[in-house]
């Protein structure tokens, strides 16, 4: 500021002299600029433009604004204060905080201490006048954040015992106060009373008297109990436990609703009465009370009778009460050996044999059903689960395991079986005897047992009544399951021989690209259909218990049925299985059909319609047989509980030695006159030889042909194939018997 007053009172000498040396106010401004450029002095530039300011005074007078306004001030008033554009003012402010780390910024406004200070204070005298001050009002008075408040003015405010809490500020002895109110409000309650409810009343704030309270209830100054937000004096509690003892010492039982409306919790109450008994669903029952009940129980077992707890029990307690003694008196072992719980009812198990054995006439008739048509309600339960889950499509699991012939024995457990049986019965209950007809027996025989122990007692006594039908069907069902059985392990282990059939079928066409010939039709004729039909046979006979001769007429007409008494997802994959074989055959019929028609030179590939006719017929052919119809075969397998073991590399090898053999053998006893046959078997051989073993063929010299023309050795192919020309052609019967001696030599000669 000197160096700025000797350059300004050298300029204003300067003027003075005469016009020849003056200098014009541009020419100032501009020497002023280029001073400033050259970095000789740092000035701030006006916002009228005719002055500056070095920043040493921009900043005294943006802390005498600051001074002026009591030491709160907006940043966007001070460039109308001090004439200065707005970013000269942040840069300043910004360093001036630097410098003072008093002088704080919030919200776009600056504050010193001093204003801080001064808002404490008057902090201080509100609070010495009232006692308790709310954050959130001082926060609206000053126009200040809360948190700024607990943060920075308080720890400046000077008051006595000053407690602050989250949203409030109090003094010491405003505490104090507010404890001595508290304590005296407690004393003058008279029963429970809601904390906020007295808060409201005495005009205190809830939180510091449920903080009084709890300190006063802990040290024993004010007598009571506090739970929760009330507060039971207790006086209270004295007068309402004498009236429940006066009332238990009288009747032997206290009501949980008495003892609620007196606020006492029943568990408490008996602890610190030392009361002995039981806690039912709606009462406390005194031990006196529940060994008399105990007595005439045990008298009613002991003769092989019945009783119902619920007379035994005061008339204020409910059923469930009757029903939850009962349980207790049998999880503690206290009733008799063989004793059957019913609700409120207790019954021996052999008063319940007495009532099962009324019902011979019925378990006679019950099993004379079930043996003239046993399978019958076994379709019909099936029958419906099978619907459930069609309409429910839940997918559902399959049941893993060997599924066994015979149908399962509802039998009992040993000894009497009627404490241990399980809930059963409705409907035509599971012993075959309807339920209508026990229940018009007990309402006969024995009207006093209440009505609704009448269907749980009905499932206690299915089991024995299933067990008494039982017996009567043991020694036909014995000679039925053993039938069953056989029949079962003949089909098994049909189709465990022909799925290895199947698989080294399918690789063997796979192996030598012929997937697409008719020989794929004659594989699965040959491997498939008789297992499937012995498949579909033992389900039907399972599942309607008739023996029936599965045939390619009616199985379609089997299937239908099966679907009909298992549910059509059970039964999906021998549907697929069967769709295979029917698309199959219908697509070799009509190339039998037409290859009848036509003469057998006229069946080679064709240009024009017709080869695209027979390509169509040959893709149609190999879309009705599935590349993997092997895993369709396993699935249904599966399905009907029968396990086909996959065919490895290991057990592919097995074969291939095992089959050349067998063909060796075959070979070497058959005459030069059975060329077919010997013409078949050289072919195998030569399959074997090129690694591929399985493959299916009829004695057919079509099928001869497209064998042949798989066979990997030029010769062995061409010798086939002239051997294939002389079968067809039969005419010259001295060069057939050479050929097909030559090729049986070829054959055996082979490694």
């Amino acid at each position: 500021m000197d160096a700025i007053r000797a350059l300004q009172k050298q300029l204003q000498e300067a003027q003075k002299v005469s016009n020849v040396r003056k200098i014009s106010e541009r020419n100032c401004v501009d020497l002023v600029q280029k001073l400033v450029l050259t970095g000789q002095v740092r000035l701030v530039h006006t916002a009228n433009g005719k002055e500056w300011l070095t920043p040493e005074q921009l900043d005294q007078e943006i802390q005498d604004a600051l001074a002026v306004s009591g030491g709160r001030l907006n940043v966007t008033e001070l460039p109308g204060e001090v004439g200065v554009a707005i970013e000269h003012v942040e840069s300043r402010v910004d360093h001036l905080r630097k410098q003072d780390a008093s002088l704080r910024k919030l919200q776009g406004e600056l504050l010193t201490s001093q204003y801080v200070l001064g808002v404490a204070q008057e902090v201080g005298e509100s609070l010495e006048e009232a006692g308790c001050l709310a954050v959130a009002d001082l926060a609206s008075r000053f126009s200040l954040p809360a948190e700024f408040i607990k943060e920075a003015v308080l720890p400046h405010v000077d008051a006595p015992g000053l407690v602050a809490k989250q949203n409030a500020i109090y003094t010491g002895t405003h505490a104090a106060r507010v404890e001595a109110r508290a304590r005296g409000a407690l004393r003058g309650c008279t029963e429970p009373t809601a904390l906020s409810q007295l808060a409201g009343r005495q005009g205190l704030d809830v939180d510091m008297l449920s903080a009084a309270a709890q300190r006063a209830v802990k040290s024993g100054v004010v007598l009571g109990k506090l739970q929760g937000s009330t507060f039971t004096p207790k006086a209270y509690s004295d007068a309402q436990a004498s009236r429940l003892d006066s009332f238990f010492d009288s009747n032997q039982h206290l009501t949980l609703s008495l003892a609620k409306s007196a606020g006492v919790d029943v568990k408490d109450w008996v602890k610190s009465k030392k009361a002995e008994g039981v806690t039912l669903r709606t009462a406390f029952v005194s031990s006196h009370l529940v060994d008399s009940a105990l007595a005439s129980i045990s008298e009613a077992l002991s003769t092989e009778s019945w009783i119902d707890a619920q007379p035994l029990l005061p008339p204020a307690l409910a059923e469930g009460d009757a029903c939850e003694l009962l349980a207790h008196l049998e999880s503690g072992r206290k009733l008799a050996p063989g004793a059957v719980v019913l609700g409120r009812v207790a019954m021996s198990s052999g008063f319940i044999r007495g009532i099962a054995s009324q019902f011979e006439a019925e378990v006679k008739a019950a099993a004379e059903r079930a043996m003239s048509a046993p399978a019958q309600a076994k379709a019909g339960k099936k029958a419906a689960a099978a619907a459930v889950d069609d309409d429910d499509d839940d997918g559902g699991s399959k049941k893993k395991g060997k599924r066994a012939a015979k149908g399962k024995k509802a039998r009992s457990g040993e000894g009497d079986g009627v404490g241990d049986a399980k809930a059963g019965g409705g409907g035509s209950g599971e012993s075959g005897v309807d339920d209508q007809a026990i229940w018009d027996l007990l309402a006969e025989k024995y009207p006093e047992i209440p009505v609704e122990a009448h269907a749980e007692l009905t499932e206690r006594l299915q089991p024995l009544l299933a067990a008494m039908v039982a017996e009567q069907q043991d020694a036909l069902r014995s000679s039925l399951q053993s039938q069953q059985r056989a029949l079962f392990e003949q089909a098994e282990k049909l189709v465990q021989e022909r799925y290895e059939v199947l698989v080294l079928g399918s690789r063997a066409l796979e192996a030598k690209d012929m997937q697409e010939s008719p020989l794929q039709q004659h594989l699965l004729r040959e491997a498939v259909t008789e297992p499937l039909h012995r498949m579909l046979a033992a389900r039907l006979q399972e599942s309607t218990g008739a023996a029936v001769e599965v045939t390619p007429a009616n199985r379609k007409q089997s299937l239908d049925k099966l679907a009909a008494a298992e549910g059509s997802s059970k039964v999906a994959s021998l549907s697929r299985l069967a769709a295979v074989l029917s698309k199959g055959k219908d697509a070799k019929d009509a190339k039998d059909a037409k290859e009848a028609k036509e003469p057998r030179e006229d069946r080679r590939p064709a240009k024009g319609k017709k080869g695209d006719k027979e390509a169509k017929e040959e893709r149609e052919e190999a879309e009705a047989a599935p590349a993997d119809v092997s895993e369709l075969y396993r699935a249904a397998a599966e399905d009907c509980h029968i396990f086909c073991r996959r065919v490895d590399k290991k057990r592919e090898k097995a074969a291939l030695q095992e089959k050349r053999a067998e063909h060796r053998e075959k070979l070497k006893e058959l005459a030069v006159s059975d060329s077919a046959q010997v013409f078949r078997l050289g072919l195998q051989l030569a399959l074997i030889q090129d690694g591929v073993v399985g493959l299916l063929f009829p004695e057919e010299p079509w099928a001869f042909r497209i064998v042949a023309k798989a066979l990997a050795d030029e010769a062995v192919r061409e010798k086939a194939d002239a051997l294939c020309g002389l079968l067809e052609a039969g005419e010259d019967a001295v060069a057939l018997e050479a050929a097909v001696a030559e090729w049986r030599e070829q054959a055996l000669g082979g490694k």
